[in-house]
């Protein structure tokens, strides 16, 4: 989707398209009444009614990608045919990835296992309910801040305000009271959407590697994940917080090599 619009424009693109994602939350949310009505006149649930609107819309999206044509500067359309290998060697993407899957891996990871803490400590599943959706607010309803800061100040203060936005979320999670837990779910959600969009608009210069890109994300989620269960079988929650919060600062050394790679790109040639 990045590259549908001009590099200076990037980062307000996918702010957009995060704000979005809260906007058609809102909106199908008010749409449950006629949803249940309309699934009861076909004679099935609500829920199966649901995922086949879900679906239709997803239909709608993929027919609309059909006329969807890139807009890539001059060079990057040879970059979208390099091996794997050569795209990888290209400077900037492995640091790129690496912001991208930290954040990614972080996120799911505490997002998972935060309500185990939360259920020990007492709060009910409304509460529950409620700091997961500060969570997803911190994640996508400031994509129309996060987005255009980015294109104006850069993607290095991005890496480097999310980075110790993840260590805070996860550093707060293990502070006493149910009301830090809120804070740390909300910072936790802020702190991925400024890498995100930090590394989606570099990434969007290296079309060969965000296929693989994305999939190190998932597999850093789902690793993430299961491993964070054993640990706080093994030593408890606040043992994976410290671990996460070490990890959150791996995406400084993407903002150290983003400031690295930019000034070799201005360098005169010759």
């Amino acid at each position: 989707m990045a590259e549908s619009v001009p590099e200076s424009r990037r980062g307000t693109a996918l702010g957009a398209l995060m704000l979005m994602s809260v906007v058609g939350s809102f909106l199908m949310t008010g749409f449950s009444h006629p949803i249940e009505r309309a699934a009861a006149a076909l004679g099935t649930t609500a829920e199966v009614f649901g995922w086949l609107l879900g679906g239709a819309l997803l239909g709608i999206a993929a027919l609309l990608m059909l006329a969807w044509r890139p807009l890539r500067a001059p060079g990057t359309a040879a970059h979208a045919r390099l091996p794997l290998r050569e795209a990888f060697a290209l400077p900037g993407v492995r640091s790129t990835a690496l912001a991208l899957a930290t954040a990614q891996g972080l996120m799911v990871t505490l997002m998972s296992l935060t309500p185990h803490r939360a259920h020990d400590m007492g709060m009910d599943h409304t509460g529950i309910a409620t700091i997961i959706t500060g969570h997803v607010v911190g994640m996508f309803g400031f994509g129309w801040l996060t987005g255009p800061l980015i294109d104006r100040v850069g993607v290095r203060p991005g890496y480097v305000a999310g980075a110790l936005l993840l260590a805070a979320a996860a550093l707060t999670s293990v502070l006493p009271g149910h009301a830090w837990l809120g804070v740390s779910m909300f910072l936790l959600g802020l702190g991925w959407n400024l890498v995100n969009v930090s590394g989606s608009k570099e990434m969007a210069r290296f079309p060969a590697a965000q296929g693989v890109t994305d999939g190190l994300g998932y597999v850093a989620a789902g690793a993430g994940t299961l491993l964070g269960g054993v640990v706080i079988a093994r030593s408890g929650f606040p043992a994976l917080a410290y671990v996460c919060a070490a990890l959150a600062l791996l995406p400084l050394l993407s903002a150290w090599r983003a400031g690295a790679v930019g000034a070799s790109n201005r360098q005169p040639v010759g």
